[in-house]
């Protein structure tokens, strides 16, 4: 048990799961392994890499039903926390956190675990077509989204656009789970808020 999550209030069945994939600082702080890189958590701040991959939960992937796209450990720690009630065990679930990597799995049942804000909507839709292989361009200009995808353009208000509503435009059904926090713009602050 950690007392940073413990404080956070993460039951201890979930900071179980989670302890073989974090390692704590001199100073107490949480650290997770990016590959080169690391996320480091502590009550003053936290800082995650642009780059790797982390994961933690089921290494065999033959055995993993759910996996989860995640914008960063704490993240998904969060997310975990707050939906335990939900899951069957934890034995079959993985989760990955990380800027711009995918690890793709086949015929997985996958869910994305980003923040409500129009950065967390824009990583939704970039993971969701790395995971059905499709190339996809999104940009941000002037308060729209500009889409390039399968050799056609798409424009939607940044205040509206998302997974589902690109979905609807498109005609092209991504087969992943959104999952949103309902009260804060991302997992970690609503966390606290329960406290």
């Amino acid at each position: 048990m950690h007392p940073y999550l413990t404080r956070l209030g993460v039951p201890p069945v979930v900071q179980d799961f989670f302890e073989p994939y974090y390692t704590t600082d001199n100073n107490g702080n949480l650290v997770f392994s990016y590959g080169e890189q690391a996320e480091h958590f502590g009550f003053a701040f936290h800082r995650v890499p642009a780059q790797g991959l982390w994961s933690a939960g089921n290494a065999n992937s033959a055995m993993i039903r759910q996996v989860f796209y995640c914008d960063s450990a704490m993240e998904a720690i969060s997310f975990l926390s707050l939906n335990y009630s939900f899951f069957n065990g934890t034995d079959q679930l993985l989760f990955l956190a990380g800027g711009a990597s995918v690890r793709l799995l086949n015929s997985k049942a996958y869910s994305l675990v980003f923040g409500k804000d129009i950065l967390g909507r824009v990583r939704d839709l970039k993971i969701a077509a790395a995971i059905r292989r499709l190339a996809i361009t999104i940009k941000l200009a002037d308060q729209l989204v500009h889409i390039r995808f399968r050799e056609k353009d798409f424009v939607l208000p940044q205040e509206t656009f998302s997974l589902n509503a690109f979905g609807k435009l498109s005609g092209y059904h991504f087969g992943v789970r959104v999952c949103k926090p309902k009260k804060n713009d991302c997992w970690l602050d609503q966390l606290k808020t329960t406290i």
